[in-house]
């Protein structure tokens, strides 16, 4: 797959039609397919119409990568039709309905995705299909956008559906004509704005657009030099840096995603670990609330264009002679071939959007400027050493899971999709308000536990001293029960180590802090 010659592709291919692997070969070899596709161009030869009855396969990961490889080759045949189906269908798995609208993205099939942009369909399922159809056909998909758009009520899933349709070269312009000159949800055009202004965007007219339509304060915040002394004066006097901590955190704000405290973020901005002990209040100050003056080297905004109409911007991961890879504002890896690339250039703008902090209240900005100007100090707020966990994984213990024995669930892969990464704050403590908010969706139904996991690097074989701020329910360490304590002790060898702990979900400590002084734990 990496190497081979059209001659070697259709071997592999024939292994796959005949049944000649096992589901997870299989669908390593489908992977491999869509990737020599992908980087060099190459692809079987003779026919390749037998790859449309794998699309039902039995096994999910096989189907999921047959159906990314019929993008990948334009070709599904006979069995489009398979693909509009399993977009449409309620339960179909995440992962599996967007390479299903990929791929029909792909195939340029807009008889399969107008009938899904309807308002019979979904919302959900309405949003990827218009985003999909705005791939093949702008023109088309200008006016179900709109009408998905303000009809979304949620600002998490405007944002989303903002960032996707700005992928697509010309749908800004398109889409600032298109909306109505007044009655935009306010949730919607906040989300509009954020998007439009993020990744090193320059969108004039759409900006206008949303800020007029949706009735919100038109322009960035400007500062005179006045205003600007006054507001030091006052994050210095009245700023409390723990509330400002709990505005970093909030989600609408990104700031975690974006940036890393003691290794515990995305890496998408700069490392706020030192930033506060590094740099005085104005500085920070403006670097917030007008990031494109200080823009700090090595963080411009990549901005690349594909031969196929996409747009994306990021901070450049690394590049090889096939492809290169950017991190968008969300902290998500895009690969991106050289082979499609139409255009590229470094942006004079900064991946995090300008009025970013506008809406919040003059106090709530005073308090995250201090907490800001507190980080790498010493006190609560230094984070540079790595004795506490702050990055944990939650999950919530169903009794449908525990019903099949919980050594099953203790030891699953923490990067899987039931474990949910979530940071602590600075000094190490998880909220129980954190906990809650980031384990289980919606009510706790049937919720009969709460497993947190965080890994420790210990350099040295020996006694190691977990210390917990409360007594979990129970503890494990690679898979194996330890005593619950506040303060416990095992023996453990050199090397990277698990550790879960069960806490009532009822009753869940105020925080949940583990410190342990004889190794580092693992930031992300």
């Amino acid at each position: 797959g990496q190497a081979g010659t059209a001659k070697e592709l259709r071997r592999l291919f024939d292994q796959v039609l005949q049944s000649g692997f096992d589901d997870n070969a299989t669908a390593r070899s489908l992977a491999a397919l869509h990737q020599a596709a992908r980087l060099r161009n190459t692809k079987p030869g003779g026919d390749l119409g037998g790859l449309g009855a794998l699309f039902q396969s039995a096994n999910e990961k096989v189907r999921l990568e047959a159906v990314r490889l019929a993008g990948g080759w334009k070709q599904a045949g006979k069995n489009s039709a398979d693909l509009a189906a399993i977009a449409a269908q309620k339960d179909t798995s995440p992962a599996l309905r967007e390479a299903a609208f990929a791929t029909l993205r792909d195939l340029g099939d807009q008889a399969a995705l107008v009938p899904l942009t309807g308002k019979q369909t979904d919302p959900a399922i309405r949003r990827q299909a218009v985003v999909a159809l705005a791939g093949v056909r702008l023109d088309k998909a200008v006016a179900p956008a709109v009408e998905v758009l303000t009809a979304t009520t949620g600002e998490a899933d405007a944002l989303v559906l903002w960032r996707s349709l700005l992928t697509i070269k010309g749908a800004a312009p398109a889409l600032a004509k298109a909306l109505p000159k007044s009655g935009i949800p306010t949730t919607v055009a906040k989300a509009g704005l954020r998007a439009a202004r993020e990744g090193g965007r320059n969108e004039p007219d759409l900006v206008l657009a949303l800020t007029r339509g949706g009735e919100l304060s038109e322009g960035e915040v400007t500062l005179t030099e006045a205003e600007a002394k006054q507001l030091v004066a006052d994050v210095t006097k009245k700023g409390d840096p723990a509330r400002g901590e709990s505005v970093y955190r909030r989600k609408e704000l990104g700031c975690v995603t974006c940036h890393a405290i003691g290794g515990a973020g995305g890496k998408v901005g700069p490392d706020m670990t030192s930033i506060g002990a590094s740099a005085p209040v104005d500085y920070l100050i403006e670097s917030v609330w007008f990031p494109n003056k200080k823009i700090k080297e090595g963080y411009h905004a990549l901005q690349v264009e594909t031969k196929d109409g996409e747009e994306f911007s990021g901070v450049l991961v690394r590049e090889d002679a096939q492809q290169l890879v950017l991190r968008d504002a969300t902290g998500k890896e895009i690969a991106i071939s050289k082979n499609k690339i139409s255009n590229r250039v470094m942006a004079n703008n900064s991946l995090m959007p300008a009025g970013l902090i506008d809406n919040l209240a003059p106090a709530e900005r005073i308090d995250l400027f201090r907490f800001l100007s507190e980080l790498g100090k010493p006190g609560p707020f230094d984070a540079s050493k790595g004795n506490v966990a702050r990055t944990w994984r939650l999950r919530p213990g169903l009794h449908t899971a525990e019903q099949f024995g919980e050594d099953k669930l203790i030891t699953s892969d923490l990067n899987g999709k039931d474990w949910t990464p979530v940071c602590a704050n600075v000094d190490g403590q998880l909220p129980a308000g954190a906990m809650k908010e980031n384990a289980a969706a919606g009510q706790w139904v049937s919720v009969v536990s709460l497993y947190a996991a965080t890994q420790l690097q210990v350099a040295n074989a020996g006694a190691v001293k977990l210390n917990f701020s409360a007594p979990p329910d129970a503890v494990w360490v690679d898979g194996k029960p330890v005593p619950p304590g506040a303060q416990t002790s095992v023996e453990l060898t050199s090397g990277p180590h698990t550790i879960v702990v069960r806490l009532d979900p009822k009753k869940l400590p105020e925080a949940l802090r583990l410190q342990s002084s004889d190794g580092t734990f693992v930031a992300n």
